[in-house]
């Protein structure tokens, strides 16, 4: 058996236009928690 390209994803960076929106789609649709917030990063 091979092994796994990939075992573990530890970030995925995507660039938005509008901050807030990509937070409603990164909470909402992707449910994912809010960690941590700068002025122009969230994670």
């Amino acid at each position: 058996m091979t092994e796994p390209l990939i075992e573990k994803v530890d970030c995925v960076q995507l660039s938005v236009d509008d901050l807030e929106s990509g937070l409603s789609f990164y909470r909402d649709k992707l449910r994912l928690e809010l960690l941590w917030r700068t002025e122009d990063e969230v994670g």
